[in-house]
């Protein structure tokens, strides 16, 4: 999870740690619809760890790198999280928490897994009316509305914990519902297609 300052945090020259404030943004990228797991979600950047990997901080900074642009010398690794267990796909994940002061304007790459980035306010994240719980099969997450779609499952679930445990959470509306469709949660409408009869 890579944090980074408002514009004028960045210009201010001294940005302080993100623990100490809310204007900060979340960095996140939309997955392609093409991929096999999570198609088309607004995630962090994030991946498998690799035999050369030295752990899940390497693996972080590698897979932010690839997904980003952001180097690994870019960004002040503040820690980990505990690992999670997220049950749809059977993946062990070790949050990685992040600053990047340094960072202006989100890049974009061209890459068979990564859209495009996105960098979302916290102020706007946390804004009552940006929340919902996303219901998906059944089962429902926190959720984030942002411009291009929803934060929601594994990625919506980490920042809630987050930001409560960082006391940026404000008071919301937990009964206000988002029923996901199968297109939505695909990212159908990321390559023109008309969504398909539910």
């Amino acid at each position: 999870m890579l944090f980074t300052p408002t514009a004028q945090l960045a210009s201010a020259g001294q940005p302080a740690p993100p623990v100490a404030l809310r204007d900060t943004d979340v960095f996140l990228v939309q997955r392609s619809p093409l991929l096999r797991h999570h198609p088309g979600q607004i995630a962090l950047p994030g991946g498998s760890i690799d035999p050369d990997d030295d752990g899940p901080v390497a693996a972080a900074l590698r897979e932010t790198e690839e997904e980003t642009g952001i180097g690994a010398d870019q960004v002040e690794v503040l820690g980990e999280l505990p690992p999670v267990l997220v049950p749809i796909s059977s993946f062990v994940v070790t949050p990685v928490l992040g600053w990047a002061p340094a960072v202006r304007p989100a890049p974009v790459l061209e890459t068979e897994e990564v859209l495009h980035t996105l960098r979302a306010p916290v102020d706007e994240l946390i804004d009552p009316r940006a929340r919902a719980t996303v219901w998906m099969g059944g089962h429902g997450s926190s959720g984030f509305r942002v411009p291009t779609g929803w934060v929601w499952g594994f990625t919506g679930n980490l920042l809630d914990h987050l930001f409560t445990q960082l006391g940026w959470t404000r008071d919301w509306d937990t009964s206000v519902r988002h029923q996901m469709s199968w297109d939505e949660a695909r990212g159908a409408q990321l390559l023109g297609h008309a969504p398909s009869p539910d």
